[in-house]
């Protein structure tokens, strides 16, 4: 089933040996190699509390309205996953981030994206465009395998993306 992310922050964590909420989505950290989620974000680091996170792995349920975990304990900080712990601190983020074409071409900022929730691969990116606002009637879905790269301060899609798109609008628009 597909989900999209912005569904899934703020979602309580629910835990069915406690049988209560035990947190609540705050992000979606990805593996910007190969779009795979890694864990939800539970709290960002501040000076009263370390940064905690629920692996993927550890998720019983992913329900339309809760994450659903069987201990509560599952729950873990962040600084114990290495990967989750080295994108957090890249500051390597999908939504919000802006998306840009190999050419150097702006092309919008990431207001969502979709993942499979069978096995939490990224499908796609919604691109809330910039200046191709008219061309692309506002936004821009981009498939996830036109990503050539991720990085804190950029989305880099291959120009192909782009041009497939402006082909596909064209022939619609001559119809």
């Amino acid at each position: 089933m597909l989900r999209q992310a912005s569904s899934i922050i703020n979602l309580p964590i629910i835990a069915l040996d406690v049988k209560e909420r035990v947190g609540q989505v705050y992000d979606v950290i990805v593996d910007p190699q190969n779009g795979r989620i890694l864990a939800f974000l539970i709290n960002k680091n501040n000076i009263l509390k370390k940064a905690k996170i629920l692996a993927i792995k550890d998720i019983y349920n992913l329900e339309p309205d809760s994450v659903v975990i069987e201990k509560a304990d599952l729950i873990a900080f962040l600084e114990e996953v290495v990967q989750a712990k080295q994108i957090f601190k890249d500051k390597i983020k999908i939504i919000n981030n802006k998306v840009i074409c190999e050419s150097g071409t702006y092309l919008g900022r990431v207001e969502d994206f979709v993942f499979d929730s069978t096995n939490y691969i990224s499908v796609k990116l919604y691109v809330k465009t910039g200046f191709l606002q008219n061309l692309f009637k506002g936004e821009l879905i981009i498939p996830w395998e036109k990503i050539h790269s991720i990085t804190k301060d950029a989305i880099i899609v291959y120009d192909e993306a782009i041009k497939e798109k402006v082909k596909e609008i064209k022939a619609v628009r001559a119809a």
